[in-house]
Parts: C-alpha cells; sequence; structure tokens
C-alpha cells in the first residue's frame, strides 16, 4: 500500500501486519491511511479530501515554529497507537488512539520532554513501549507505556514515581530495548549496559556490560575475535558502544562506534555490532559492518544496516545464525 499525506510530516509509522500507515504531520495531526482504502486524522481538520472521514473532533492545529514535538508508535502485537504529543504553551502528553479509526482511548500527562524521542517496542503479545529523551548531558524522561485491559499505563514519567533511569551509571540515555523476560535493556553515555525491572515500585537494575570491558582487547586475551577488535580501534578509547541497540531472541545486539576525523573534525561512526546474551551478560560476539572502511555513515535500526555511498544506498540485514545462542561472523557464510 501507499498513500499521499497532505502535507509535509516528520514521523511515520507502519502497523506490524502491513495493514495501515500512521504519519505525524508538521502541525501534530496524525494521519492514518488503511489498507482497506479509508483514511483517519486526528485531531481532526478538513475533510474536503474524498474518502476522509473524521476519527475524533475537529480541531485546528498550530504552525510548525520549532518548539512542537512528537512522536508515533504501533504497539508490537498491533492493537494500539500511541502519539506523543508537546505542544508551544500547550499540553505534553501520551495519547492512545484505536488503530482503526484514530478514536482517542485514553490521555496521561507527561510532566516533561526532551530533544528528540527514542522508542522501543517490547515482543508481541506484550502492548509495553519504552520512550527516551535527553536534553543536554541529561536524560529527561525514560517511562514506558503499557495497555492494559484497555486503559493506558505509564511508569516513571512523574514525580510521583522512579525513574528507570534513576540508577543507570552514565548521564544519558543513548539505545533502549526490552529483554524476552520484559525487562528494559538501558543503553547509557558511560558505555554500560543494564537491564531494569521498570515494573517495580522502584526499578531495580542490574549490570550487563560495560564498553570498556566489551571493546578493549588486553582486558580479556582468550575472548575471540580480539583481532577484529584490534583492527577497528585501539585500547586508547577509540571505540564506544552506541545506540541503537535490538533484542532477537535472548542476544542483544549493541553498536560500536569509532571515533574519526571527518571533514576536519572528531565524528562517531557505526563500526561494528557486538552481541550478548541477556540473562548472563556472556559476550557473544562481534561483527564488523560492511562499509565501516568508509566515511559515510552508517544507519542501523532493528537489525537493518543501510548506508548511502554517492548515488547508491546499501541495504543489508543482520540475522542470527543457525546454531543455538550464536551469531553470524565475518567467514561463517553469506
Amino acid at each position: 500500500m501507499s498513500c499521499v499525506p497532505t502535507g509535509p510530516y516528520r514521523e511515520l509509522a507502519v502497523h506490524p501486519a502491513g495493514e495501515s500507515i500512521a504519519i505525524l504531520c508538521d502541525d501534530l495531526t496524525v494521519e492514518l491511511w488503511c489498507s482497506r482504502g479509508e483514511a483517519y486524522r486526528y485531531p481532526g481538520g478538513s475533510t474536503e479530501r474524498d474518502g476522509w472521514t473524521d476519527g475524533t473532533s475537529r480541531g485546528q492545529g498550530i504552525a510548525d515554529d520549532g518548539r512542537c514535538a512528537g512522536w508515533l508508535q504501533f504497539t508490537a502485537d498491533g492493537s494500539y497507537l500511541l502519539f506523543g504529543e508537546a505542544r508551544p504553551d500547550g499540553p505534553v502528553r501520551l495519547n492512545l488512539l484505536d488503530v482503526r479509526t484514530l478514536t482517542r482511548i485514553g490521555t496521561v500527562p507527561l510532566e516533561t520532554w526532551g530533544e528528540g524521542v527514542e522508542v522501543a517496542c517490547a515482543p508481541a503479545p506484550s502492548t509495553a513501549v519504552a520512550f527516551a529523551a535527553c536534553s543536554g548531558d541529561d536524560t529527561v524522561i525514560l517511562a514506558v507505556a503499557e495497555v492494559v485491559e484497555g486503559r493506558l499505563r505509564v511508569y516513571g514519567a512523574d514525580s510521583r514515581s522512579s525513574s528507570p533511569a534513576a540508577d543507570i551509571p552514565g548521564e544519558r540515555v543513548t539505545g533502549i530495548a526490552f529483554s524476552p523476560a520484559g525487562e528494559l535493556v538501558v543503553l547509557d553515555s558511560d558505555a554500560y549496559v543494564s537491564a531494569v525491572r521498570w515494573r517495580d515500585p522502584v526499578p531495580s537494575r542490574r549490570d550487563l556490560a560495560g564498553g570498556y570491558e566489551l571493546l578493549r582487547a588486553d582486558v580479556e586475551p582468550r575472548r575471540p575475535f580480539v583481532a577484529g577488535l584490534r583492527a577497528l580501534g585501539t585500547d586508547d578509547e577509540e571505540l564506544s558502544l552506541g545506540g541503537p541497540m535490538f533484542v532477537r531472541g535472548r542476544t542483544l545486539a549493541a553498536v560500536v562506534e569509532r571515533e574519526r576525523w571527518i571533514g576536519g573534525d572528531l565524528d562517531w561512526r557505526s563500526v561494528a555490532l557486538v552481541f550478548l546474551d541477556i540473562p548472563t551478560g556472556e559476550w557473544l560476539g562481534f561483527l564488523e559492518l560492511p562499509g565501516a572502511e568508509r566515511d559515510e555513515p552508517i544507519l542501523l535500526r532493528d537489525g537493518i544496516v543501510c548506508q548511502s555511498i554517492g548515488e547508491r544506498t546499501r541495504v543489508a540485514r543482520w540475522l542470527p545464525a543457525d546454531r543455538p545462542g550464536g551469531v553470524y561472523l565475518p567467514g561463517d557464510r553469506p
């Protein structure tokens, strides 16, 4: 299916079953385009376009002046659409929308926002969605939204509840994911990976790994693939763990970044993936990304690797190996 947005848009979310596409326009209007040929709009607006119907009451959006913020995310089971919004001199809230009509089922006010939002879904049939936003050197919000018996609950988003970010070592959250056990896996700016039990009244944290130990070739001489680590960087902290992260079964993949001189400035580039066993924190392997030797940035999302070189774009997909607990590594097979 395809759609034609009625105006400039900033976010796009695809239903897990491919049944619809949700678009967040610059004025924070949400459009829902369905494969059955229907289209809906929230919070309302013009219905002059043929085939449009209102999912909720009409309302006028505000012009994008650089201060609006918002995000969209379907739950992994496809049952709901989450719409986070922050308007100038207006509400900051998380809305729960119906996936067929955009009718608002519920809303939860948020006390704060940040510079952009990173979102991660727990595997279906869970309805949990984690979101994080930072400002400067601080994590402004790290929370988990969950739909329970048709009602939206948000953990860690207000001053009355403890934030899952309260006990992480680093200042900023740089990556989030969910473990098969439902824990929130957090990567912070000090390159520590933690697993947080976010449903606890006071979220408890356990350490999984630290970037210093994972990426220093001399810390554990018997570790496999040390040669690959040494080829990518040195012991002078040229390498670091960065976001995003993604999960396949009990395996966590985190991005390895290397500091390089790009155009006369120091910048970080994604160059590899490192794999961990989430229940134990055990190192599983290391994989250099194709094109890591080039200056063009590599983008990763949920196991999809994308790099544009000139007028061509190369897309690859990471897949788990056949052997239990393993990963594909250089020389294994295509």
